[in-house]
């Protein structure tokens, strides 16, 4: 009889070891497929604050450089782009016109990269921005009509919260990040 307790305890503390190593291997294989996955897993730095994927309501003041780091969970070489559109859902839609042509505002801005506008200067690992003192709606018009006559554009204020969208575009997975800001 005890030679049988003892080959049952010996058997339970085997099952027991099995157990707690699946359980470890378990652990283990969680913490790779959260933070490894294969996976870049691309973040943009503004600050100390890490942003992944969407953030609202930036504030930029204007005259002031804005530095922005991008990186990797993982510690993998970075590649990215970066972009600065208008975000036209936040103005009100209207006509102008640019050398007597009509034009709508929604339909020839919504795409339209007004980086530069920004002084968005990128280098391997960072990109700096910074806000145009005279940020007016009709500075960014004739920022994509340069050397144009642009008209009957109304006076809004592009200083209101989310009127500009920053994507930065992770090179590899093609992940995107969004900043609405100003």
């Amino acid at each position: 009889m005890e030679k049988s307790s003892k080959a049952i305890s010996v058997f339970v503390r085997v099952g027991l070891l099995v157990l707690l190593l699946v359980l470890l291997l378990g652990a283990v294989g969680m913490a790779y497929s959260y933070i490894g996955n294969g996976q870049r897993n691309f973040y943009v730095q503004y600050g100390n604050e890490v942003i992944t994927g969407e953030k609202k309501d930036v504030e930029f003041e204007k005259d002031n450089v804005y530095v922005f780091t991008c990186g990797t969970l993982t510690g993998q070489t970075v590649s990215f782009d970066v972009r600065i559109t208008l975000n036209v859902k936040n103005v009100e839609n209207f006509d102008f016109s640019v050398d007597d042509n009509r034009k709508n505002f929604k339909s020839d801005l919504a795409e339209y990269d007004c980086s530069k506008l920004f002084n968005l200067v990128k280098s391997e690992t960072c990109f700096y921005l910074s806000v145009p003192f005279d940020l007016t709606l009709q500075a960014v018009i004739q920022s994509k009509y340069p050397d144009k006559t642009i008209t009957d554009v109304p006076n809004t204020d592009m200083q209101k919260e989310n009127s500009f969208i920053l994507t930065v575009t992770d090179g590899v997975e093609k992940a995107k990040t969004q900043i609405y800001f100003c």
